[in-house]
């Protein structure tokens, strides 16, 4: 599948960011977030393949998604690894379009963007030079403990204490079995519920790229 995305373009040699929006948004997303922030790096941001709907407290959601989840774990993961490769083929074309330096790819992710962006570097870690989340966890059950191929990522991992979506609880226990196998990973915890804060981005593109 060939993704549908926007692509802001920086100087040749420019670090690339692959950003991920939440459940129910699009593409349109993180540009709005971002504003002018992070206007050194040349950024992508692609639209989720899957149509999602549903009814919640009376309100009727529709928007995009970027996984299928039935509950089924083993199916769960394949569809994280089928979108994976989706976006791998998006960061080959947009390298070539865009000219950046493809030793300094990221990737930023909030929420079912935090989890898909995520997992993605934890499959393919070759292929990144860091991951932050938010408003998510990293799937450390995707590694198998095999952690030294991480060695070289940065991560970081934010999250609301009021978020009543996606707990923070477990974010924070998987971000320190990260940290305890020795991965460069900074968590922090935000006063908000299930949401961006500005400096949430300002605290990962700090970490990720100017740290």
């Amino acid at each position: 599948m060939k993704l549908d995305a926007i692509i802001r373009e920086a100087a040749p040699g420019a670090p690339l960011v692959l950003a991920l929006h939440g459940q129910w948004e699009d593409e349109n997303a993180w540009p709005e977030r971002l504003g002018d922030k992070g206007a050194e790096l040349s950024w992508v941001f692609p639209r989720g393949p899957y149509h999602a709907e549903a009814e919640r407290r009376g309100r009727q959601l529709s928007g995009r998604s970027w996984y299928e989840y039935t509950g089924d774990r083993d199916a769960f993961a394949a569809s994280l690894r089928e979108t994976g490769g989706w976006l791998l083929s998006l960061l080959d074309r947009t390298i070539v379009e865009t000219r950046a330096d493809p030793k300094r790819v990221f990737v930023l992710g909030f929420s079912q963007g935090g989890y898909q962006g995520g997992s993605t570097a934890l499959l393919w870690p070759e292929r990144f030079a860091g991951a932050a989340i938010l408003g998510a966890r990293f799937k450390t059950e995707l590694l198998d403990d095999d952690f030294a191929r991480l060695e070289h990522l940065r991560l970081f991992s934010g999250h609301g204490v009021r978020d009543r979506s996606v707990r923070p609880e477990p974010a924070a226990e998987h971000a320190q079995r990260l940290i305890d196998a020795g991965v460069d990973l900074r968590h922090e915890e935000y006063a908000c519920g299930h949401r961006v804060l500005p400096e949430m981005i300002d605290d990962a593109l700090a970490h990720l790229i100017h740290p």
